[in-house]
């Protein structure tokens, strides 16, 4: 049953699907020039001027031979005019490395954003918390969120227990060590921070990312989990516990978009899937080869062979513990020790040692990187054995120097194919879903990471979608909907190139110059190198003529960022709606504000905000193109005189078979119908009322309220 409360127009929809718009690529405009390593990106407004901040964490780590010096974490600072400064805040990094995603919120309901930044591997996570300076230290440990060791990836936000702030779930791998925890919900406490939520369901064992949205519209936030290999789906009990509604089983997940894309105010998922680990070889240039593998013992060499008549330059680089052998020309193997760095080393092809090629049915045991010169066909071949024990990984790149590589051939990387599909699953109800049957929806392609918004204000939600190689990066993928469950797909979409340099990690929505227009923000760096010229790139949105409204929620009785409160905004007669979530989803937070494209439309006939405690504020008649604040019990739901409290919250667990009766009343709380059960649930056809969201309240034999539920008609 699709619920909540707002007054209809009864009018005619209205609204441009030809409205086309354009990305521009502003990035060395704007300042941000960074090339290096990325673990995705995340806004918030850190110094509270109304310009959205950027934040990188830059998998930074520590150890120098691992990643470049300048892969920091930091803040690059909006300064309002389409520049951004990374010189104006200083972070304690808390002499931790390997970080992962940062989540900016409001910890304390003080108004100032924090930022609590996860890491992996062995470290502490580390929280920065905003006291209004320019320099940022870590709390982590005094906060009781550290969680040693415990292999962090993104963090979730929700108030699980209504007391007006903001918990955490943690989202941590697989733990691979005696003190690190698993996926785990940290409960705010004023005393000592937080403290481990032991009392509310096991929804681990380990995740990738999880997001909140209201699946079933009951007015409470569920919960999605997500692994590589399953979406689990739940409902937070009246008991304060998560329940398992449904699993969902696809391979390959990388990330996740949740938001209404069909209009039946019902959350959509939109799922992307990666190369599994897998050798990939690509040529990227007329000078470079690049190759990422990943090799079982007893797996088919991965064999490259080109030409090039001149010195190549090899960089190569284990990302397993054990040793390696080398082997060059005819007879020449070398045991390398397991290196963090890359080793590099020339091969001239007049020089007659590199001439020939090792006998691969003698080589040693372990991971072989077999190279030689093949006369008199002056082809240099290149071949990648494991001869056990175990899986071997490691990443290598070729650099032709004086000539061009020509003739190049592989063997060994796959070609993607169903299992890489993305999925459009479309909400059913009662956390049921089915797959969107769109042919826009069958590209085989491997996909890292997806976000979604109207980009062109046309009144329905689009997606971008970040594809990817492990040695090379593809062409991005923009999915335009123009209604009627259908999707139009753009290469490099709108301007929104992919097939650059590095290799596609995330991409965040954010409208960082405030325009009305959401824009586009995309890492190019998750491989340990060819960074050389990996960059970041900003894609500024060229906007079009139509009209569009951004709200920002501030709780008052609830958590102050308004996390999982729920807007609904009435245009034109087609009503939207968006759920504050912290904008999170795989290694990234987007622009949490909640954006609504309005296309024609000068005037938002309704808004009406229902927060996370079941609080109702509502406005009528609001102008377009603007960003308004919605404070909340500023604009309290006016009630009639038998209307039902704007703080009633609604229930699921009404027991049919006591209910006698239910009375409808519209969002002003004016009582427009009765409707007699006996035991039965209220059906569409049994509501005589126009278009709209209306609030369901059903009353037992004996006259009591027995709980309420929210009730859409189209």
């Amino acid at each position: 049953m699709r619920t909540f409360m707002l007054l209809a127009a009864l009018c005619t929809a209205v609204w441009d699907l030809s409205a086309q718009v354009l990305f521009q690529n502003v990035s060395t405009v704007a300042g941000l020039d960074y090339q290096g390593r990325s673990f995705g990106s995340s806004w918030g407004d850190i110094n509270g001027d109304g310009h959205l901040d950027l934040f990188m964490s830059c998998h930074q780590n520590n150890v120098a031979e691992m990643f470049n010096p300048g892969d920091t974490i930091r803040i690059f600072l909006n300064l309002g005019n389409g520049q951004f400064d990374d010189g104006a805040y200083s972070l304690d990094d808390g002499n931790r490395s390997d970080f992962h995603g940062g989540v900016f919120f409001d910890r304390e309901n003080d108004g100032d954003q924090d930022m609590l930044l996860l890491t992996g591997g062995t470290k502490k996570n580390v929280f920065l918390l905003n006291e209004g300076t320019t320099g940022l230290m870590d709390h982590a440990e005094a906060l009781n969120i550290d969680l040693n060791k415990s292999r962090g990836r993104q963090s979730t936000l929700m108030d699980i227990n209504n007391d007006g702030f903001t918990d955490v779930l943690v989202n941590n791998d697989m733990v691979n060590h005696p003190l690190g925890h698993g996926t785990v919900w940290m409960k705010y406490d004023a005393d000592s921070g937080y403290i481990m939520a032991t009392d509310v369901g096991q929804v681990g064992p380990h995740s990738w990312v999880s997001c909140i949205s209201d699946l079933n519209l009951d007015g409470k936030s569920d919960l999605i989990v997500v692994n590589f290999d399953s979406l689990r789906l739940f409902s937070l009990a009246q008991t304060g516990v998560f329940q398992l509604q449904n699993r969902i089983d696809y391979t390959n997940i990388s990330d996740i978009s949740v938001a209404d894309f069909n209009g039946d105010l019902l959350p959509d998922i939109f799922l992307t899937r990666s190369l599994p680990l897998a050798t990939d070889i690509q040529q990227f240039n007329d000078s470079a080869i690049h190759a990422s593998c990943n090799m079982e013992l007893g797996e088919p060499p991965a064999v490259l062979s080109f030409k090039a008549a001149c010195p190549v330059e090899v960089s190569l680089m284990t990302l397993s513990t054990e040793n390696f052998n080398l082997n060059i020309g005819n007879d020449s193997t070398q045991e390398v020790l397991s290196i963090l760095g890359p080793l590099s080393f020339t091969l001239d092809p007049g020089d007659t040692a590199v001439h020939g090629f090792p006998d691969i049915a003698g080589l040693p045991v372990g991971m072989n990187c077999s190279f030689g010169y093949q006369l008199p066909d002056s082809v240099w071949q290149i071949n990648l054995t494991n001869t056990g024990p175990g899986e071997r990984s490691f990443i290598l790149q070729v650099l032709s120097h004086g000539a061009p590589v020509t003739e190049f051939t592989s063997t060994g990387t796959p070609t993607p194919g169903e299992e890489s599909r993305n999925k459009l699953l479309l909400n059913q109800g009662n956390f049921q879903f089915t797959e969107s049957t769109d042919p826009a929806f069958t590209l085989d392609q491997f996909s890292m990471n997806v976000t979604s918004g109207d980009f062109d204000n046309d009144m329905d939600i689009d997606l971008i979608v970040v594809e990817t190689g492990r040695a090379m990066n593809r062409p991005n993928h923009l999915y335009e909907n123009i209604g009627n469950d259908h999707f139009v797909v753009h290469e490099n979409g709108w301007g929104t190139k992919g097939d650059v340099a590095g290799i596609g990690d995330a991409v965040t929505a954010v409208d960082f110059n405030n325009d009305g227009f959401l824009d586009l923000f995309v890492t190019n760096g998750s491989t340990s190198f060819f960074l050389d010229s990996a960059g970041i790139d900003l894609y500024e949105n060229q906007g079009n003529s139509n009209h569009w409204l951004t709200l920002k929620l501030e709780g008052t009785a609830c958590n102050m960022d308004g996390i999982g409160a729920q807007a609904f905004v009435l245009a034109g007669g087609v009503t939207q709606v968006a759920q504050m979530t912290g904008g999170i989803h795989a290694s990234s937070q987007d622009d949490t504000r909640l954006h609504f494209g309005l296309g024609v439309n000068t005037v938002a006939a309704q808004v009406v905000v229902r927060w996370p405690n079941g609080a109702v504020d509502t406005l009528s008649n609001v102008p377009a193109d603007q960003f308004l604040t919605i404070v909340e019990g500023e604009h309290p739901l006016v009630t009639g005189v038998d209307g039902p409290s704007r703080t009633q919250t609604v229930s699921n667990g009404i027991d049919l078979a006591e209910v006698d009766h239910v009375v409808i009343h519209d969002a002003l709380g004016k009582r427009v119908g009765r409707v007699a059960l006996y035991g039965r649930d209220v059906g569409t056809a049994d509501l005589h009322v126009g278009p709209g969201l209306y609030l369901l309240s059903y009353m037992s034999r004996a006259g009591s309220l027995m709980g309420t539920r929210k009730f859409v008609q189209h």
